[in-house]
């Protein structure tokens, strides 16, 4: 199997996905809830990276989806490209896990969709415009395959297989926050090393002891107010 590494601009995204087909092994297609989509929108707004779309590229033009089905959906959803969905035309929101997010580029944009910031852009609104242009020319990584073995069960297979990746835990997310309680449970010599913890045989893979240690933190507080312990939706 040939692979050829390309890049693609949303527009053109647009422009080819009718060519494009997604085979049965994919995943639903509508397993993204909002949050998921309107974060992957802000993750291009913010120029970061996503995950490469794959696709193979049989002889008549016709392109199978190989991964990247979610990603599609989303973008194709915000550009008000799936009509036939309940979440076509969803709005833009500035989302950030990390810290409090209080102003940014396109703040004035947030709660708008992509057609009502492409009539602002018409308008003159300098910073629909340069939203439009953002997201239109955002440069998606595409994983273009071809010949060889491009059937059947060799994608099935190929699509388990990019899909192994090990999903980030609570205390891995906690510790690439900012705050006192990331430092607190998380720097040498704090809550995370304490000889109790360390007394309890827990493993330190993956910040397990860490982890431990916000929760207990998350607890002390709900504790000394109520008597109680908080409930576990309310945890880190």
């Amino acid at each position: 199997m040939e692979k050829k590494l390309e890049s693609w601009t949303v527009s053109e995204l647009k422009e080819l996905i009718n060519l494009v087909h997604f085979p049965e092994y994919q995943r639903e297609p509508n397993l993204w809830g909002r949050i998921e989509k309107q974060r992957l929108i802000d993750s291009m707004v913010r120029e970061f990276d996503v995950a490469s779309l794959y696709f193979y590229q049989h002889e008549d033009d016709v392109i199978d989806c190989v991964d990247g089905r979610q990603r599609i959906g989303a973008i194709m959803e915000f550009l008000g490209k799936r009509p036939e969905s309940n979440d076509n035309w969803f709005p833009f929101v500035v989302l950030n896990e990390i810290e409090e997010d209080g102003g940014g580029e396109f703040w004035d944009l947030r709660g708008k969709n992509m057609k009502e910031i492409q009539q602002e852009s018409s308008t003159g609104n300098s910073s629909a415009k340069a939203f439009v242009d953002r997201i239109e020319g955002y440069q998606l990584a595409v994983v273009n395959l071809s010949g060889g073995r491009g059937e059947g069960s060799e994608f099935n297979l190929q699509f388990t297989r990019l899909n192994l990746g090990t999903i980030i835990n609570s205390g891995e997310k906690l510790n690439a926050m900012i705050g006192q309680l990331r430092d607190e449970c998380y720097e040498e010599g704090r809550l995370g090393s304490h000889s109790f913890l360390a007394g309890t045989g827990m493993p330190t893979r993956r910040y397990a002891r860490e982890h431990v240690a916000a929760q207990i933190v998350a607890q002390f507080f709900p504790w000394r107010r109520a008597g109680a312990y908080a409930r576990h939706g309310t945890m880190i």
